[in-house]
């Protein structure tokens, strides 16, 4: 098992780098649900960082349910779902749902490349009509089967991060993370479509067929859009769960965090 090093260089803290290593170790398998993560003096000797760094990393695992501490023993990693063709909860959990997804699916690149910004993207992504952005097209497969057909735009300063290698290996959510952009919130619709040609090949369904929808544009720190995103998904392979809580007596709700 191999973890990539830490870069005081890099933007990201070094706590958060080896967060993010530790998490996307833990989502691939390399730990297993009730096995021990290794020691804090370990992670502090293997990464040349301080006992506090190791810990602040561990208390933001611990944070996302994804380890648990145990006195005298050390951190033991938990039981996570199995993989899910769907994405629930507040931001950090759709962070983890995405990055839990990307790690256990395997994705097929159809298209990569630097473009003028359509309308839409340039709308949703804050810029001037023509601006050249990433554009990309991944469809996404749970057991060779396609479930999901992704279409991205990414602003040229954000997209200039990754190559073309990294986003066949890596979900975009933990490219943006790697590269220091936090992400803060989001705002998505979704709706029904009736499947092109184009979607009916890639998702292995008739033309005409219904889609499941969903544009979502991602906001970094400082309202700052970082990725406008539109998915298709196959209606019988995917699926969207939101739950709710009562937020006062007097009868509001919220989305559970």
């Amino acid at each position: 098992m191999t973890m990539k090093s830490v870069d005081p260089a890099l933007p990201v803290p070094l706590y958060h780098q080896l967060f993010l290593n530790l998490r996307e170790a833990i989502f691939r398998g390399d730990f297993q649900p009730g096995s021990m993560l290794p020691s804090e003096a370990e992670l502090e000797k293997q990464f040349g960082i301080s006992r506090i760094t190791v810990r602040r990393a561990i208390d933001e695992l611990a944070s996302r349910a994804l380890v648990r501490r145990e006195k005298g023993r050390g951190t033991r990693v938990l039981e996570h779902p199995p993989p899910q063709t769907g994405i629930i909860g507040s931001i950090e959990t759709m962070v983890d749902s995405s990055l839990a997804m990307g790690m256990q699916t395997e994705v097929q690149l159809l298209e990569f490349e630097y473009v003028p910004a359509p309308e839409a993207a340039a709308r949703a992504l804050g810029l001037e009509r023509g601006a050249p952005v990433q554009h990309a097209i991944r469809v996404r497969k749970l057991e060779a089967t396609p479930f999901s057909y992704l279409e991205t735009y990414v602003p040229e300063t954000v997209g200039r991060r990754y190559g073309r290698h990294d986003i066949t290996a890596q979900p975009l959510v933990a490219l943006l993370e790697e590269a220091g952009i936090t992400i803060s919130r989001a705002e998505q619709t979704i709706s029904a479509e009736s499947a092109t040609p184009e979607l009916g090949r890639a998702l292995h369904l008739a033309p005409g067929a219904p889609l499941l929808k969903v544009e979502r544009t991602v906001y970094a720190q400082g309202e700052l859009p970082v990725e406008y995103i539109t998915a298709w998904y196959h209606p019988q392979r995917y699926k969207y769960r939101m739950a709710l809580e009562r937020q006062n007596i007097q009868g509001s709700w919220k989305r559970a965090q």
